[in-house]
C-alpha cells in the first residue's frame, strides 16, 4: 500500500480552470454537489487570452511549430504547474479538470483504491477519455488494449459508471489519453518536469494494429512516460470528464481552443 498518496487527500483536490470559464465553474460544482469531494478552484493557463505572454517561451513557440493548439498548449502548460505545486508543497496532490464528474462518496472509494496501490507510486490515474484506449497490465505480465462505447457517454451515463457498486482494481498503466484527474507524487511531478522539457508532436504508438497519430497535448505525450514511471491507474474509473468536443478548450478548432 502506497501509505503517501493519502496525504492528497488531506488537502482539498486542485481543480484546474480558466478564470473566465464561470459557467464551467458553476457546472462543476452543481454536478459534484453530493460527492463529499473537497476542492479548490485554480486558475489555469489560459492559451488563448495569455497568449501574448506565453507565446515568448521556448515551450510554447516548439508547441505551436508542432501543430498544438493554443487550448492545448495553455492545458499543459496548467497541468506543469500543478506539478510545481506538488514540488513545492512536497506532498502528493490530487489534480482534476473542471469538466469532469467524480464518483460519489468520494473519499471512501478513492482510500478503497489508494489501499490497493503499490509503495513507490508516482502517478495514479483516476479516469481516462472513453473515446480513446487504455493499455494497462489488467494481469501481471500481461497487457491489454482497450476500447470503450460509447465513446462520449452521456452526463447520466458518467454517473452511472462511477457510482456502481463493483470492487476497484489498480493495475500498471501503459497507455492512455485523457487527465480528467489523478494523483501525483513529488518524485512523479519531478519525473514527469525532466522528462517533457518540450511540448512536440511525438508519435504515439499503442500498439495491435492501432494507427499510429502524432502527441498534439500534453496527455498523449506523457504516454512515452509512463514505462519509466511508477504508472498505474484505477479500473473503472474514480473521475470521468464530459468530454464535449463542441465546447472542448483543447481540441484544435473548437469552442474556445482557437487554433
Amino acid at each position: 500500500m502506497a501509505a503517501a498518496l493519502f496525504q492528497a487527500f488531506e488537502l482539498p483536490a486542485q481543480v484546474i480552470s480558466l478564470r473566465r470559464s464561470t459557467e464551467r465553474r458553476d457546472a462543476f460544482v452543481r454536478r459534484n454537489a453530493d460527492t463529499g469531494l473537497e476542492y479548490a478552484f485554480v486558475d489555469g493557463v489560459d492559451g488563448v487570452e495569455q497568449w501574448g505572454v506565453i507565446s515568448k517561451s521556448r515551450r510554447a513557440a516548439l508547441a505551436r511549430q508542432s501543430g498544438w493548439s493554443k487550448g492545448a498548449i495553455g492545458s499543459g502548460l496548467s497541468h506543469c504547474l500543478m506539478w510545481r505545486r506538488c514540488l513545492e508543497l512536497n506532498r502528493p496532490i490530487c489534480v482534476l479538470e473542471e469538466d469532469v464528474l467524480v464518483a460519489s462518496d468520494w473519499q471512501q472509494r478513492c482510500s478503497q483504491a489508494l489501499d490497493q496501490a503499490p509503495a513507490g507510486t508516482d502517478f495514479l490515474l483516476l479516469g481516462w477519455n472513453f473515446d480513446s484506449v487504455l493499455r494497462a497490465e489488467i494481469f501481471s505480465g500481461v497487457g491489454c488494449i482497450s476500447l470503450f462505447e460509447p465513446a462520449f457517454p452521456s452526463l447520466p451515463q458518467i454517473r452511472s459508471v462511477l457510482d456502481q457498486h463493483l470492487p476497484r482494481q489498480v493495475v500498471r498503466l501503459h497507455k492512455a489519453l485523457g487527465l480528467p484527474g489523478y494523483v501525483v507524487t513529488p518524485r512523479g511531478a519531478q519525473k514527469l518536469l525532466h522528462g517533457l522539457p518540450s511540448f512536440e508532436a511525438e508519435p504515439l504508438v499503442v500498439g495491435r494494429g492501432i494507427p499510429e497519430v502524432p502527441s498534439m497535448t500534453l496527455d498523449a505525450q506523457m504516454n512515452r512516460l509512463y514505462c519509466d514511471l511508477q504508472a498505474f491507474v484505477v479500473v473503472s474509473p474514480l473521475v470521468l470528464a464530459e468530454n464535449n468536443q463542441q465546447t472542448s478548450l483543447t481540441a484544435p478548432g473548437s469552442f474556445g481552443a482557437e487554433n
